[in-house]
């Protein structure tokens, strides 16, 4: 045996020498010489492979021969010596034969191990590596310098789209060269020769194969990583050669030993799952709406309970089929919420700390505490494009670069997608000089996607903090944001269909308020209730009659205002919600809320719906307003006298409202300097016609939506004028702004505030492109909106 072996690996190193030879070619060239060594190298490996299948054979066949011999000798006390070999059965063997197989076996994995470990690579191979390494996508690059622990230097690109990275890329090729000799020595793993029973550690195919090396994976368990690779893109297959790139079983096979290996994946045994443990499924997600269930309860229930036990323990579980009291069994356990948790009833590591370990996208793993990109996204971002159970996954993220952002080199991806809150982001250029043209194309492959449905993409502006890198250079370049299909708000019709007969039943309030400030109702109120309480016959309803009139023209102009937006939105293909009429005991009505039901296309489209209703309610108001003054001015003494009235100090909050009243009533608002802030001012009203009322609370409510603040028609504004971070700094200064006047004596504007910060202060949903500018014409219209606006609320 130690002939053969010798005179076979004799016979290898010749042919070595041989081949190397062909190196000094005349006429080669460095690139030439470099890639003929390297074939040679492996044509080396694999020569020391197939002499260890040689070994293992004649291992196999003097164990048999023994075995044979000592059963006719009627020897009972042999030793056993147990040899792998390709999953058929073993043999066995004692005596001298056994102990020189070990030694030549110990020796040739030992030399073998040695010359892999002393291996070096000239600096033709290195240069090389370095070539093919950067001529893989940019993004490729930053996810392989991320698991290698390379990534501490910010991966900063230069003006140049191609430019390498900012890291040493010789000392990562080197460093990937080493991985790849451990995992070559590792593959022959057989430190320990035979195990204390003096069972083998290696079988047929040079693999490590005893209790602690590599486990012997079930086609179950292949599948369950086979279904992530399926997902990867071509050319990331590609990474792994020509042998593997098109064989997804094979990826599959090593991501699991990979994962085995470093300690990242841990073998259990996998419970029978009981009626029990389905019921107790089943009832925590009840609530959940059968639409999003699926058709399948059961099924559903035994999927989420695998999903629990392969996330316990702080590492990936790989579960085999065994008895409950073999291998290490799971225990469900209550925890101090009250719900079901699955924990290893031995000792497991628990640091959930560990960031992950293998895979492609192992080195990605996020943080379960949110981080500073998180927060800032969650703040830019409303609520309703992170809906619990939707967000869609890293799978769907690569599939989607892949299959739509690849097609017709529309975006070029330069990083990994990155998870953020709500969704993931994906940074790179476009060849196109507009957004709208982006987005269509990517609308245009989308639609032929798997994805179809599954995901919306928007063009956004960064929304994560500001990076080192991105100071220094003075940009920060657009960013596609991916997230589920639904990203609108939830409709609520039942709570909303509540909130506006309320807000009906304040209009109705705020309609006979003005009639019961004028004495004459005042009195003749008084006298029906005294009769009412007296049990005599009595009505009001005369004040139901004389409070129609303001009734519908409030009803009116807030019916205008929402039929505005219709249009408008009409003529952007959005869709909205039935308006939500808010209640207000200053007012009547504080506004309508009226949602998007599909995002905007771009910032025209959004600024266009936004400014259409209060514009719009704006101009009926002082159409109203003017109509009902000019009758005021030509009523006779009897029929003024029998008119709603306001306090004075009501019509003096607006500057443009008092402006409108004198110029068409001259010096009915005018108060000497003396009277100003006394007593005596408080208390005088104001008869006016009810057109004029209406038009009055009209404008100051239509004022009041266009304040630059949260997710009212104003913030919609701000949001196309300003971006979202800028949005945020106005909507702050407009709250500080409304609160002071709030609280020195307007009302309208305290209300509102309290309106806005409970129920709207979220920004809107993103649009589909939110980096294209908006023409000039609607920048003048918006500024000459914020005048009117100031006019309005600034008291005189």
């Amino acid at each position: 045996n130690n002939a053969n072996a010798n005179a076979n690996a004799n016979a290898a190193n010749a042919d070595n020498d041989k081949d190397e030879g062909l190196m000094e070619k005349d006429g080669d060239s460095e690139g030439d010489a470099a890639r003929r060594k390297e074939k040679v190298r492996k044509q080396k490996q694999q020569q020391e492979q197939d002499i260890r299948k040689q070994l293992l054979a004649l291992q196999t066949k003097l164990g048999a021969s023994a075995s044979a011999s000592s059963s006719t000798d009627g020897d009972d006390k042999s030793k056993v010596a147990t040899v792998e070999s390709t999953g058929t059965g073993t043999g066995t063997g004692t005596g001298p034969e056994k102990k020189d197989l070990d030694a030549v076996l110990s020796a040739v994995v030992t030399e073998t191990k040695a010359s892999i470990a002393n291996q070096t690579l000239t600096e033709e191979e290195i240069q090389l590596r370095v070539e093919k390494f950067n001529a893989a996508p940019l993004f490729m690059r930053k996810l392989v310098a991320k698991a290698a622990d390379m990534d501490a230097a910010p991966l900063a690109l230069t003006s140049d789209s191609d430019s390498t990275l900012e890291f040493n890329t010789t000392a990562l090729v080197l460093k990937m060269y080493q991985d790849e000799k451990m995992a070559l020595t590792n593959g022959y793993g057989a430190d320990t020769g035979s195990n204390a029973n003096g069972n083998s550690n290696i079988n047929a195919n040079g693999k490590t194969n005893s209790n602690a090396q590599l486990p012997e994976f079930t086609q179950e368990q292949i599948n369950e990583v086979l279904d992530a690779v399926k997902l990867v893109p071509q050319f990331v297959k590609n990474m792994y050669g020509d042998e593997m790139k098109n064989n997804d079983t094979a990826i599959a096979l090593m991501m699991l030993e990979e994962e085995w290996q470093s300690g990242n994946l841990k073998l259990a045994v996998m419970p029978e799952i009981t009626q029990k443990m389905i019921d107790e499924k089943l009832q925590e997600f009840k609530w959940v709406p059968q639409f999003l269930r699926g058709d399948n309860d059961t099924e559903l229930a035994i999927e989420l309970i695998k999903s629990d036990f392969r996330r316990s323990g702080g590492k990936k579980v790989l579960y085999v089929k065994g008895d409950s009291g073999s291998g290490e069994s799971y225990a469900s356990s209550k925890d101090t919420d009250g719900g079901s948790t699955s924990t290893p009833s031995s000792s497991v590591d628990t640091d959930t700390s560990q960031k992950g370990g293998g895979g492609l996208f192992g080195a990605f793993n996020q943080q379960q505490l949110k981080s500073d990109t998180d927060q800032m996204v969650e703040s830019l971002f409303p609520e309703s494009t992170r809906k619990e159970g939707t967000e869609i996954n890293e799978g769907q993220a690569v599939l989607f670069m892949s299959e739509v952002l690849s097609k017709d080199k529309i975006w070029a991806p330069n990083q990994a997608p990155q998870k953020v809150s709500g969704g993931f982001l994906i940074r790179g250029t476009t060849r196109f000089e507009t957004g709208a043209e982006l987005i269509e194309a990517i609308d245009k492959n989308l639609e032929k996607s798997k994805l179809r449905n599954q995901v919306n993409c928007f063009y956004v502006f960064d929304p994560t903090p500001v990076s080192e890198e991105q100071m220094s250079e003075g940009e920060r370049p657009p960013v596609l944001f991916l997230t589920a299909p639904d990203v609108v708000r939830d409709p609520a019709p039942i709570q909303r269909s509540l909130v506006s007969a309320v807000a009906f039943g304040t209009i109705w309030y705020n309609s006979l308020l003005p009639f019961l400030l004028n004495e004459k109702y005042m009195k003749m109120a008084d006298e029906q209730l005294a009769l009412a309480d007296a049990s005599m016959s009595s009505s009001v309803d005369f004040l139901n009659d004389l409070s129609f009139p303001l009734f519908v023209a409030t009803v009116g102009i807030q019916a205008v205002h929402e039929i505005a937006h219709v249009i408008a939105a009409s003529n952007n293909g959005l869709n909205v919600t039935i308006p939500t009429l808010v209640p207000s005991l200053g007012t009547g009505l504080t506004g309508g809320i009226t949602s998007l039901q599909n995002p905007p296309k771009d910032k025209q489209a959004l600024f266009d719906f936004a400014i259409a209703g209060p514009l719009a309610g704006m101009g009926a108001s002082i159409a109203l307003l003017v109509l009902g003054m000019t009758a005021t001015a030509s009523m006779d003494a009897a029929t003024y006298a029998s008119l709603p009235e306001l306090p004075l100090n009501m019509l003096r909050q607006s500057s443009l409202v008092g402006g409108i009243i004198d110029s068409i009533t001259p010096g009915l608002l005018t108060v000497p300097d003396a009277a100003l802030g006394t007593k005596a001012l408080q208390e005088v009203n104001i008869p006016l016609h009810p057109f004029a009322i209406a038009g009055y609370f009209g404008m100051m409510v239509n004022a009041a939506n266009l304040l630059p603040v949260g997710r009212t028609d104003g913030g919609r504004m701000a949001l196309t004028l300003f971006g979202r971070s800028g949005t945020q700094l106005v909507s702050f200064l407009t709250f500080v702004g409304m609160f002071i006047l709030g609280l020195t004596g307007s009302d309208l504007l305290l209300f509102f505030f309290s309106f806005v910060v409970f129920f709207q202060s979220e920004l809107e949903i993103p649009q589909r492109n939110e980096v294209d500018d908006m023409d000039f014409s609607r920048v003048l219209l918006a500024t000459a909106t914020g005048v009117l606006v100031l006019l309005t609320l600034i008291p005189m």
